[in-house]
C-alpha cells in the first residue's frame, strides 16, 4: 500500500480572515482535490471561525502529519520549529523577531520572487521558495456588461487617496462614480457626495465578486504587498486595474496590461520594516483620468491581463507545493 502523506495547514481561516485566510482556503481545497496527498487543517488557537463546510471537513488536530505548514506570520520565536512556513511581508526588510522564527523553519514559502529576495537578503538561513497564489478567472472581459456610468472601485488599501483624487480630478457634471469599500467606517461627509457610495463591514466572497463586477476600473494602492489579492481578484474577473508596479504585485502585473500609478519610497510604519511606498494625490488622479478616457482600450488591457495571468491557478499552486516539498525531501 502506498504511503499516505498528510499536509497540515495552520492558519486564520474564516469570514474576516483577509488575504491569508482566503488564499489558505483556496490552496487547501486545491490540495484536497489531488489524489497523492491527504490534507488536513489545524486552526490556530484564537483564529477565525470555520464557515466553509468543505474546509470544516478538513479540520483535524489529532493526525500526526508528514509535513506541517504554518500559514501566516510567526506568533513567537519558535512558531516554525519543525515546520514549513508560508508567509509574506509588505516591507523591504524583515522585523528581527521574524528573522529569528523563520530561520528555525525547515523551509520558507513566499508568494512572490520579490518576497524571496527580501527574505534572503534579510538573513533568513532556511531555504526560501516561491509558491504563487492562484488567480480565479471569470468570463472574458469583453463579454461582461460595461457599468454605466463609468465607476471606479477602491477597497481596503488606498480609499482615502482614491477619494481625494476622484474629488480633485472629476467635476460634478462628469458621468463618473466612485464606490469605496472597507471593513471600517468612512467619514460621514464622504457619503454626502451623490457620486460616491461608501460600504463598510464584511462582504462574503459572492458579494465581493458582485462588487467587482459593478466596477469599470479597480483602484488599489497598497503601500507594500506580499501579493495583493484584491488586485489579482479584479484581474481574474476581467476588471481593468489601476495599481502600482512594486513589491509582490510584480509577480503577475505588467505595465502592458495595467494602468500604472506612480509610487515613491516612504518611511515604513510600525507594521513594516525598511520602507513602504507612498502615493501623491495628483499621480492617482492622473491615472484615474487616463483610465476614464481610454474608452474601449481599457477593456483591451483587462482582456490582456486575463490572458497573461491565466496560468496562475490554484491547481498549479498545489502542484508547485507538492514539487517543492518533494525536492526538499519533505514528502
Amino acid at each position: 500500500m502506498p504511503l499516505v502523506k498528510c499536509i497540515c495547514v495552520s492558519n486564520w481561516i474564516g469570514p474576516s480572515a483577509g488575504g491569508y485566510g482566503t488564499s489558505a482556503e483556496k490552496l487547501l481545497m486545491a490540495l484536497d482535490r489531488r489524489t497523492d496527498v491527504i490534507v488536513r487543517l489545524v486552526p490556530l488557537a484564537g483564529g477565525w471561525e470555520l464557515v466553509n463546510p468543505d474546509v470544516k471537513g478538513l479540520a483535524d488536530v489529532q493526525t500526526e502529519p508528514d509535513v506541517f505548514i504554518h500559514y501566516g506570520g510567526p506568533g513567537g520565536p519558535d512558531s516554525y520549529v519543525g515546520k514549513v512556513a508560508y508567509t509574506m511581508t509588505e516591507g523591504t526588510e524583515l522585523p528581527s523577531e521574524w528573522l529569528e522564527a523563520l530561520s528555525k523553519a525547515l523551509l520558507v514559502l513566499v508568494p512572490s520572487h520579490w518576497g524571496k529576495t527580501v527574505f534572503e537578503a534579510g538573513g533568513v538561513t532556511a531555504p526560501v521558495e516561491v509558491l504563487p497564489f492562484g488567480i480565479e478567472q471569470g468570463p472574458p472581459a469583453r463579454e461582461r456588461p460595461k457599468p454605466q456610468p463609468f465607476t471606479f472601485l477602491a477597497i481596503d488599501k488606498g480609499p482615502h487617496q482614491a477619494y481625494e483624487a476622484f474629488r480633485t480630478e472629476f467635476g460634478p457634471d462628469e458621468p463618473v462614480r466612485l464606490i469605496l469599500k472597507a471593513q471600517s467606517e468612512f467619514p460621514k461627509e464622504w457619503a454626502e457626495d451623490p457620486r460616491v457610495t461608501t460600504i463598510s463591514g464584511f462582504y462574503s466572497e459572492t458579494q465581493m465578486r458582485g462588487l467587482y463586477l459593478r466596477a469599470s476600473c479597480f483602484v488599489h494602492l497598497p503601500e507594500g504587498a506580499g501579493w495583493a489579492l484584491p488586485i489579482s481578484d479584479a484581474v481574474g474577473l476581467g476588471v481593468p486595474v489601476i495599481a502600482p508596479l512594486h513589491s509582490g504585485t510584480r509577480e503577475y502585473l505588467h505595465e502592458s496590461y495595467v494602468v500604472p500609478v506612480g509610487a515613491y519610497p516612504a518611511i515604513a510604519t510600525q507594521h513594516m520594516r525598511g520602507f513602504k511606498w507612498g502615493f501623491r494625490i495628483e499621480d492617482v488622479a492622473w491615472s484615474m483620468r487616463q483610465a476614464y478616457e481610454m474608452g474601449d482600450h481599457l477593456w483591451t488591457l483587462a482582456e490582456r491581463a486575463q490572458h497573461f495571468t491565466r496560468h496562475f491557478t490554484w491547481e498549479r499552486s498545489a502542484q508547485i507545493l507538492v514539487d517543492v516539498l518533494t525536492r526538499h525531501h519533505l514528502l
